[in-house]
Parts: structure tokens; C-alpha cells; sequence
């Protein structure tokens, strides 16, 4: 046996720092890889980003795939192989093939698996397969996108995802229910603060993030709730963060809309702030970069359901709070310990101690 190279190689949708929640995780665990566990790292893009690769090029060697296919991304792992100890697939999609079903990449990863001089390969499933109607084309590709997911499951040393609703759809996919499929919900991309505000110390404020709406039909839908929320939270204003909307006159609450800013201004604003305003589904919290960052930061998440738990070991008066039912917040401080509870397990750190012990794992020759 001997230790393999401390460096692993990423291969996703696009290189850092694109508009892309999967570059900017595989940024954020490359730096934490590096700070807590010497664990140096290469990033392999499928796609050229509108902006260019941005800051990670500065402290990380990065490639662009010069066309989607086997043969160039085996053609770059190959060139790089020498010094890596892992290879990190960041799944999604339709980051690899505009219907989702990137054959191609599938294809390499069994080749990978085959050649003895490849070291060790993980995937981490951020997204499996579309979730549509009949009406809808992804809805009938469904069946390839199960294979692509499949054969990943099936050529890799490890995998792993990000929520229970994802883990389920992979042992679909891999018609094993048995399949053993860690969960690892995503950390914060908006930094971890060193210490938490209490509760009290907070400014009345509501955070929500606008940039994951994909239309203004989207604020429109949800805007009955905000206004219950600001009315139940006794919130004294409004802060929007991200793309600007339009705000309905009948809305009477202050709205202050701050548009795009730096990961540091956001970090300092969620410090700020007792509430955030969380409105994906369900099933969806732990998969949640904006859910992550209110954890991270002590915010108290106002979630617009009335289930009293959702998935991945959430549960109302204890990680988040109902606007239908402000019992909820009966005492936030405690909330704010339970939230940092579910998130130490899956902050950076953990997150990259984690990886670091599937990367270094020797490997047999």
C-alpha cells in the first residue's frame, strides 16, 4: 500500500466563480480542504461560463474541457493524474448536457473505473434527475437520466448527496433500496460567522433572498405569506437581497432591496438580521444553500408551511418557524442552538473532513 498524492481533482458544470451554486460549493470546500486538511486541489469545468473562471483560477489550476465528450475530459484527468489522489464528480444534470442526459460523461466514468492508474472516485449528487410533469419533455428523459445517475452509482469508490429526497431517487435509479447513499446537507456559501448574535441583538428584519425566483410570478405567489410572516414575526422591515422586484402598493411594510452583493455583505446582513424568509419545498431545506446560510448565521428561518416536520430531521420550533403559528418561536435562542446543532455536522469543516477522509484513503496496488 502506499499514500496517495494530497490533491484532488473536480470535475463541474462550470469553473469557479460562475453564477453557480456548484461551483461556488466545490470553491468553498477546495479552500477549506486546503486550510484544514492540506488537501490541494484542480478543478476540470465542462462548460466556459459567461465571466471566465474568475478568482479560483488565482489559487487553483483550472481547465475548460475544450467540447463536452469522453475523450477530452479523459484526455485532462490523464494528464493530471500523477498528482491526484481523487477524483470529485459534482453532479448535476443539466450542467453536463442541456436535456440532462450527458451520456458522454457516464461513459467516461465507467472507462475510469476499469484502468487500474486512476485513483480513487467520488461523486457527489447535487441534483439526480428532473422532477416535471408528463406535459413536459424532461419528464420522458427521466428514464436515461436514471441510467446517467446509475452508472455513476455503480463506477464510483464513494458517492454521496445532499438530502433524503435525492438519496431516494438514486436507489430508484438504482433499483436497490439498499443502495448505501450518505447524506451530507450543503453548508453555507456565505461564510460561517465565528460568533452568533443573540437573538435579541438582532434587527427586526426579515431577509429573502430574490435570485432563486424565477420570475416576478414567483414573488407575486408567495407575497400573501411574506405579509402574514412580517405581521405574525412583528418584523419592522423587509430586506431583499438579490435581483429586484416589483413590490405591490398594498404592501405597507418598509421594503428595503439592497440588489446584488459580495458574499462578505451578505454574511455581515444575515448577522445582522433575526429572520429569513425560506420558501422552497419540503423536501428540499437540507439542499438549501440559503437555509444553510441562515443556519450558519443564527437566523431564524419563517417557513411558509404548516407540517410540523419536514425532511432530513427538520422540525418546527426547533430549526424553523411557521408564520401560521408563531408558538413556534416561543423561544429563539433555542432555536438558534438547535439550527447550529443540525448545521455543525455539515459546515465546511465537517464537510471537508469528510472528503479528506475518502481522498486520502490509499489506494491498493
Amino acid at each position: 500500500m502506499r499514500s496517495a498524492p494530497s490533491c484532488a481533482i473536480h470535475i463541474l458544470p462550470h469553473v469557479p466563480s460562475s453564477a453557480c451554486g456548484v461551483a461556488d460549493y466545490a470553491w468553498s470546500l477546495a479552500k477549506r480542504l486546503r486550510e484544514d486538511e492540506q488537501v490541494e486541489s484542480i478543478f476540470i469545468g465542462v462548460q466556459n461560463a459567461e465571466g471566465g473562471a474568475g478568482h479560483a483560477t488565482v489559487a487553483f489550476p483550472a481547465e475548460i474541457l475544450p467540447s463536452p465528450s469522453s475523450a477530452a475530459l479523459l484526455e485532462v484527468i490523464e494528464r493530471h493524474r500523477e498528482n491526484a489522489a481523487c477524483l470529485i464528480l459534482h453532479f448535476s444534470p443539466y450542467g453536463y448536457q442541456k436535456r440532462g442526459v450527458a451520456l458522454w460523461l457516464a461513459e467516461a466514468w465507467k472507462q475510469l473505473s476499469s484502468n487500474l492508474r486512476i485513483p480513487r472516485r467520488i461523486v457527489m449528487f447535487h441534483e439526480v434527475a428532473a422532477s416535471s410533469s408528463p406535459l413536459q419533455s424532461a419528464f420522458w428523459l427521466r428514464p436515461l437520466q436514471h441510467r446517467v445517475a446509475r452508472s455513476l452509482l455503480f463506477n464510483s469508490d464513494f458517492v454521496m448527496t445532499n438530502c433524503e429526497l435525492n438519496r431516494r431517487e438514486i436507489q430508484r435509479s438504482s433499483r436497490s433500496v439498499n443502495a448505501n447513499v450518505p447524506i451530507l446537507p450543503v453548508f453555507s456559501n456565505f461564510g460561517e460567522p465565528s460568533e452568533m448574535r443573540s437573538f435579541s441583538a438582532r434587527e427586526r428584519q426579515i431577509i429573502l433572498f430574490t435570485s432563486n425566483l424565477s420570475s416576478q410570478h414567483g414573488i407575486k405567489d408567495i407575497w400573501s405569506e411574506l405579509q402574514n410572516a412580517v405581521v405574525q414575526a412583528g418584523a419592522q422591515r423587509i430586506v431583499m437581497i438579490g435581483k429586484s422586484v416589483v413590490i405591490p402598493s398594498e404592501f405597507s411594510v418598509p421594503v428595503y432591496q439592497t440588489g446584488f452583493l459580495t458574499m462578505e455583505q451578505v454574511s455581515q446582513m444575515l448577522a445582522e438580521s433575526a429572520f429569513g424568509f425560506a420558501f422552497v419545498g419540503p423536501q428540499l431545506f437540507a439542499k438549501s444553500g440559503i437555509f444553510a446560510a441562515f443556519a450558519a448565521h443564527g437566523v431564524i428561518p419563517l417557513v411558509p408551511v404548516p407540517d410540523a416536520t419536514l425532511w432530513d430531521g427538520l422540525r418546527a420550533g426547533e430549526h424553523y418557524v411557521r408564520p401560521v403559528k408563531m408558538s413556534d418561536l416561543s423561544d429563539p435562542e433555542a432555536i438558534q442552538r438547535s439550527l447550529q446543532c443540525w448545521y455543525s455536522g455539515h459546515s465546511q469543516r465537517a464537510t471537508a473532513r469528510l472528503f479528506a477522509q475518502q481522498i486520502l484513503t490509499p489506494s491498493i496496488e
